[in-house]
């Protein structure tokens, strides 16, 4: 009889789990320059959230770059450009991202290798409930400085 109540506590408490989607962002026109190992480039393209929930994107990375972190561009008070480095990306309902070099950027740091033109590099993105995503990005030619 033990193990009736037991089975049926387990069963009940699994029925409460919260069930997570998979993360389902999209990434339009990924570009990367070439770039040189241990050289920095920028991701350029358009992330969208195609879903009814608002993301929140806590991490990057990528087995190609030390380091993967979103990077604003602005203007202080006086007119000096300042880079800030925000702690999440935010994707309202079907919104949209853009990642332009010098603006909004997800800056690869610190590369591991060299990246040439037609080279595919991997970019994983994880949210704030853990799921993480990966998409190709494609390298194009210009090396970045």
């Amino acid at each position: 009889m033990r193990w009736f109540w037991l089975l049926a506590v387990m069963v009940a408490a699994t029925a409460q789990a919260e069930v997570v989607a998979p993360l389902r962002l999209e990434l339009r026109n990924a570009l990367v320059p070439e770039g040189k190992a241990p050289w920095s480039v920028a991701l350029s393209g358009d992330l969208y959230n195609p879903t009814s929930d608002t993301v929140v994107i806590s991490g990057a990375s990528s087995p190609v770059a030390g380091q993967v972190v979103p990077q604003v561009y602005g203007y202080d008070a006086n007119g000096l450009r300042q880079v800030s480095v925000p702690k999440t990306l935010v994707l309202a309902p079907r919104g949209e991202l853009e990642f332009t070099p010098g603006q909004r950027e997800l800056k690869f740091i610190g590369l591991r290798q060299d990246l040439s033109a037609g080279d595919e590099v991997p970019l994983y993105l994880k949210d704030d409930k853990g799921r993480v995503q990966v998409f190709r990005v494609t390298v194009i030619g210009g090396v970045a400085e």
